[in-house]
């Protein structure tokens, strides 16, 4: 991924400066990223759709659904069933993995699983909400989770045992997290000059 995105792979921390527009003032847009490499690392779509309506309406947010070209018809699945269909939009398959980072790096938050798009959000810096659902230690937030991110910014909720389902995950505990990190990642911005 890093060689894609014009950089040597040569830290285990990613840092993708050249990608983020800093002239730019950070949008009102949420990014969904429903998708993942595995059936067990993808949290049902109606929850994502749930997520998103509520999102929504408490922060008069727009919500775009990011993946990648085989995520499209997931990502149109997830946008036709908002009850905010007016302010979703359908990113999957359009984005090359650049406009992708230079998208999340205008973006309120990334949701997603543990997937290499939520990587790259943290390269960029975008508030992130990660989703995990680890086999085995090698694939937990403990080695795969926002390292040396700052906590209000950064969030990433784990099923309780190896081998849950991701289906665990409730929607309430994922609403409350993302809701933490919006208005953190909004608390930031106002801050800044």
């Amino acid at each position: 991924m890093a060689s894609a995105l014009g950089v040597e792979p040569t830290t285990h921390q990613m840092a993708l400066p050249h990608l983020i527009d800093s002239s730019k003032p950070r949008e009102n847009l949420v990014l969904i990223h429903p998708g993942a490499s595995r059936e067990t690392k993808r949290w049902p779509v109606e929850n994502w759709a749930r997520l998103a309506d509520a999102l929504a309406e408490r922060f008069g947010c727009a919500i775009a659904i990011t993946g990648d070209r085989s995520e499209h018809s997931l990502a149109a699945h997830i946008a036709a069933t908002l009850k905010t269909r007016s302010r979703a939009q359908v990113l999957a398959g359009k984005l090359s993995l650049p406009e992708l980072a230079r998208t999340q790096s205008r973006a309120l938050a990334f949701l997603s699983g543990d997937t290499g798009p939520y990587h790259l959000a943290l390269a960029v810096g975008c508030p992130t909400l990660t989703l995990f659902a680890p086999t085995d230690r090698g694939s937990s937030l403990e080695a795969c989770g926002p390292h040396q991110a700052n906590a209000k910014l950064h969030r990433a909720i784990q099923t309780e045992y190896y081998d849950d389902s991701i289906q665990t995950i409730s929607l309430e505990k994922v609403l409350s997290e993302a809701s933490a990190v919006i208005e953190a990642s909004r608390a930031r911005d106002s801050a800044s000059p």
